[in-house]
C-alpha cells in the first residue's frame, strides 16, 4: 500500500507532520491462481484478484466414468486456489447366462441367469472352475467369441454365456 496526498506527493511513513493531512491509500492488487485440474492434468488457469469472479471450464469427459462437478461451489477467488473435477465410475450389468443351474442364477427360458453389477476400474470375478452333471464351467464367452474368467475396463452392459466342457 502507498498513501498520497492532494498535490500526489506519495508518503510511506507519517513521521515529521506537523499540520492537518489528508492521504488517500492506493492499494495494490495481488495476482492470484486458480488452477482447474481433471484427472491429474491441468485443464484450465485464471489469474484473479481476491474478489474476483471464477470462471470454470468445462471438466473433459473420461472413459468409464460420470462427471460429478468441482470439488468446490466458490464462486470468487479467495488466494491461489486448485479446484479439481470430481468424476463417479459408471455401473454397468453383466448379465451372465448358463444351461446349467448355479447358485444365485434365476430360471429362464433355456437356462439360468444371473444380473450382477460391474462399477468401471473394478475386477469382477465370474463363477468358474465349477463342475455340474459331468460338465466343467472354465470360461464364459460374449457373442464375438471373447472369453472371459473376470471382468474388467467395460464401457457397456455386457451379455455372457457360460462354456461347458463335458468331462
Amino acid at each position: 500500500v502507498s498513501y498520497t496526498d492532494a498535490e500526489g506527493t506519495e508518503y510511506s511513513f507519517v513521521e515529521g507532520i506537523l499540520s492537518d493531512l489528508t492521504l488517500t491509500a492506493h492499494w495494490d492488487y495481488i495476482d492470484y491462481t486458480v488452477q482447474f485440474v481433471a484427472d491429474g492434468e491441468t485443464v484450465g488457469t485464471q489469474t484473479a484478484h481476491y474478489g474476483d469472479a471464477i470462471d470454470y471450464p468445462e471438466i473433459p469427459e473420461k472413459a468409464g466414468y460420470d462427471i460429478v462437478g468441482w470439488n468446490t461451489s466458490a464462486l470468487t477467488a479467495e488466494g491461489d486456489m486448485v479446484i479439481e473435477a470430481v468424476y463417479a465410475a459408471k455401473t454397468f450389468t453383466v448379465t451372465l447366462f448358463s444351461e446349467f443351474e448355479l447358485e444365485g442364477f434365476t430360471a429362464c427360458e433355456g437356462g439360468y441367469t444371473l444380473a450382477l453389477d460391474y462399477i468401471y476400474g473394478e475386477t469382477l470375478a465370474l463363477p468358474v472352475g465349477v463342475e455340474k452333471e459331468h460338465h466343467f464351467l472354465n470360461v464364459f464367452e460374449d457373442s464375438d467369441g471373447n472369453t472371459y474368467t473376470v471382468v474388467e475396463n467395460i464401457l457397456s452392459d455386457l451379455t455372457l454365456t457360460a462354456r461347458w466342457e463335458e468331462l
